[in-house]
């Protein structure tokens, strides 16, 4: 999985409408890099016959909080 990478040493200012969009598509682009990466790692799993793993369930949990994340961002016409 992709290393998490925050590229802010603190809070953005209000004030600095450019930097926060900036933040903003950084966290979405990596949402949708973690989901992609999970979803993959879910099917090599099934392949394995791994469906019933710890390891499987805990990144389907994983994929499931991502897939809210987004389509919350969906919702409210952010992607």
């Amino acid at each position: 999985m992709a290393e998490l990478h925050c590229p802010s040493a603190g809070p953005i200012p209000p004030e600095d409408a450019a930097a926060r969009l900036d933040a903003y598509e950084g966290l979405t682009r990596q949402l949708q890099q973690e989901y992609r990466e999970l979803a993959l790692q879910l099917e090599a799993l099934r392949a394995q016959g791994k469906t019933h793993s710890a390891r499987f369930r805990e990144l389907l949990g994983k994929k499931l909080m991502l897939a809210d994340h987004l389509a919350r961002l969906k919702a409210w016409g952010l992607m």
